[in-house]
């Protein structure tokens, strides 16, 4: 019994790790002309989902462990008290709706996103565990990086990866702007 805890430990720690990776990594690449807005929205979801599935990972695996562990950190109080006061603010908000969900599609400083970050943040302090598998991830992120300034130079340059009309502008790069492409590039 002992070794099938073992190896279902191991087995969601694996299948754990991929779902960062695969978060991290649509973050910078995902794009997509299904919804309205063709950047962030996709990006939101994808983040969604990947959020939603480390938490039934992590609900999983301290199931599997018979009891639940979470990790402190320093980061912790600050961004439960700026959740706090994000509902805080939706609470008392002339348009309550717009707050919680955003306004016009762009979803990002609505509360639900601040929600969303604030788990994926919890997700990733208590499913990470070690220097070794941070290194890994950090190495696999400046990597992505990389492709990320090479594919937005290409684009740059007028070479078209990609065959859809609407990638074929002189800016476009797959985080949906310049800055959001400076800003990801000046940070790895």
């Amino acid at each position: 019994m002992d070794e099938v805890r073992k190896l279902s430990h191991a087995y969601l720690d694996l299948v754990s790790k991929i779902v960062i990776l695969a978060a991290v990594l649509s973050s910078l690449f995902l794009f997509s002309n299904l919804t309205t807005e063709f950047y962030d929205t996709a990006k939101f979801l994808s983040l969604l989902a990947a959020t939603g599935i480390l938490l039934v990972l992590f609900a999983l695996k301290s199931f599997v462990e018979n009891k639940v562990t979470f990790i402190r950190t320093p980061l912790d109080t600050p961004l439960l008290l700026l959740l706090a006061v994000a509902i805080v603010s939706t609470a008392l908000s002339p348009a309550p709706f717009v707050s919680i969900l955003g306004n016009q599609l762009k979803l990002h400083l609505s509360l639900t996103s601040l929600i969303v970050y604030v788990l994926f943040y919890f997700m990733l302090v208590n499913l990470l565990k070690g220097a070794k598998e941070i290194k890994n991830i950090l190495y696999i992120i400046t990597l992505a990086g990389a492709a990320l300034a090479v594919v937005t130079l290409l684009a740059y340059f007028k070479v078209k990866l990609l065959p859809s009309p609407w990638v074929h502008g002189i800016n476009f790069t797959p985080t949906g702007s310049s800055f959001s492409t400076a800003a990801v590039l000046a940070l790895l």
